[in-house]
């Protein structure tokens, strides 16, 4: 055997595996992990495995390989989903007039309870950043609060002293603690019904209908299943001996995943083909994945058309990881979006202008 056929092997077997792996993670968004999570874990790698394959697919032109065409068009496809982590540049709209709105989202992690941070006064720099940014409403995920009645609490810091005279939570604890999804509005808050999930604590949606200078909108606020990697690691279980660590871990992955895809089909049962809806908060899903393809259906995500670079909204490893969302029905205009780099959770916050464009009614 030639240095030629042997070099033209070991380029062709690697790269026939990453075409298999690239392959079963661009066409995982529509497989149902309920029906199969495997391939939703193969989706999880699709933003490194189509780095690799682009690496693969340029050495291929650079080296005159026979397959480079097959591997460029191959490539193509994926090339159009990295617009779901990266914009270049804002869509250009056409300018409307009507009332300009700022909704944000973000998820506080119960504002650094438990120090994972090791930064003083994490609330009082969150609220601060509330104040800067000033917005009309704010959909908090994992929001904590063990005495919200307290004229000194976290909550009636919004409510009294940055004036969110409007809001809405999850159902208080037996407690009396406000825990999980709360919105804060400087609008008048016309109706609201909240689900909590059964399965998995303080996650589920808050639905507010908001009255914005003639204008009722539907506002979403959501945060659906995470792994609980963290619980892995911190429980004990001897029972599959020296298989544990892995049995747990893939029990963790399956049943996140699972469970988010039950969530976001609830989610679009009860909401869907409305107008003047927003959705928005944490998926806990990168954009490429099925429980982000259940939502987008027939709605618009404000980045993709208002924001501007790196979309990355988890502050941890690896890069790019978008979890968070402001979703919107097509009628709804996104005038800007912003992801603010400011670590004060794991999450950076989000937020979205729109413009109303006189009065509409759902």
């Amino acid at each position: 055997m030639g240095k030629r056929s042997k070099s033209s092997i070991l380029f062709l077997i690697p790269t026939t595996l990453l075409v298999g792996a690239y392959a079963i993670s661009y066409f995982s968004i529509w497989v149902d992990p309920e029906m199969f999570w495997p391939m939703g874990v193969v989706g999880l790698g699709f933003p490194a495995l189509f780095v690799l394959f682009t690496i693969f697919t340029f050495y291929s032109f650079f080296s005159g390989k026979r397959v480079r065409w097959i591997l460029f068009i191959l490539w193509l496809p994926g090339f159009l989903e990295t617009s779901k982590f990266y914009q270049f540049s804002p869509s250009e709209a056409e300018e409307v007039k009507g009332t300009e709105i700022r909704l944000m989202s973000y998820n506080v992690r119960a504002f650094d309870r438990y120090d994972w941070l090791k930064t003083d006064h994490v609330f009082d720099k969150i609220s601060h950043l509330v104040d800067s940014i000033n917005p009309d409403i704010i959909c908090f995920q994992e929001f904590y609060d063990t005495q919200p009645d307290n004229n000194n609490s976290k909550y009636k810091t919004f409510t009294n002293k940055l004036g969110y005279q409007y809001h809405a939570t999850f159902p208080k604890q037996r407690s009396g603690s406000v825990r999980g999804l709360v919105t804060f509005s400087k609008h008048p808050i016309i109706q609201q019904e909240a689900k909590p999930s059964t399965q998995v604590g303080a996650n589920g949606w808050l639905s507010t209908k908001i009255q914005v200078h003639g204008t009722e909108l539907e506002v979403v606020n959501f945060h659906l299943a995470s792994y609980s990697l963290e619980e892995y690691r911190s429980v004990s279980d001897s029972s599959f001996g020296e298989f544990a660590p892995a049995n747990r871990f893939v029990g963790k992955i399956r049943k996140g995943m699972v469970t988010r895809s039950q969530q976001v089909k609830d989610i679009k049962r009860r909401f869907d083909e409305k107008e003047n809806l927003i959705l928005v908060g944490d998926l806990n899903d990168i954009p490429h994945s099925f429980a982000y393809d259940q939502l987008i259906e027939g709605k618009e995500d404000c980045f993709m058309l208002a924001g501007k670079g790196d979309g990355k909204t988890y502050t941890g490893l690896p890069p790019f990881v978008r979890i968070d969302y402001v979703l919107s029905s097509p009628n709804l205009q996104p005038k800007y979006f912003e992801v603010a780099r400011v670590k004060l959770s794991d999450h950076y916050p989000i937020f979205t202008d729109f413009m109303l464009q006189g009065d509409l009614h759902p």
